[in-house]
């Protein structure tokens, strides 16, 4: 009865699994060039992050597009800290300019 409950240990990466998840989320919302930046330079700090899906045909099957999987459990927690930063910021750079945009187009709706 006078056991004390031991809080979850953190994960060995220090990146909880809720903060990879909507990293993983996000990174689908990214403009093509952006997703380049985060397979950029997650192929240069952390290429054993990046497997091919489908090593023998993948190119066949997609007309030549290659396609890559991240498994963000392999990167380290500074390279992983320095792209969810840079996820976040053009995430909430998007909804920003989505703001602004609505903001813009207000006035030119209604009719004088």
């Amino acid at each position: 009865e006078g056991e004390k409950k031991t809080p979850p240990s953190p994960p060995k990466s220090g990146v909880s699994l809720d903060v990879k998840a909507r990293f993983a989320s996000n990174i689908f919302r990214l403009s093509g060039m952006e997703l380049g930046h985060v397979l950029q330079v997650i192929d240069l700090k952390c290429p054993n992050a990046l497997e091919d899906p489908n090593p023998s045909n993948a190119e066949k099957e997609n007309y030549g597009v290659a396609q890559v999987e991240i498994n963000v459990d392999v990167i380290d927690p500074r390279t992983f800290s320095e792209l969810d930063r840079y996820v976040k910021d053009k995430m909430l750079a998007r909804t920003t300019g989505e703001a602004l945009d609505e903001m813009d187009e207000s006035p030119k709706k209604q009719k004088r």
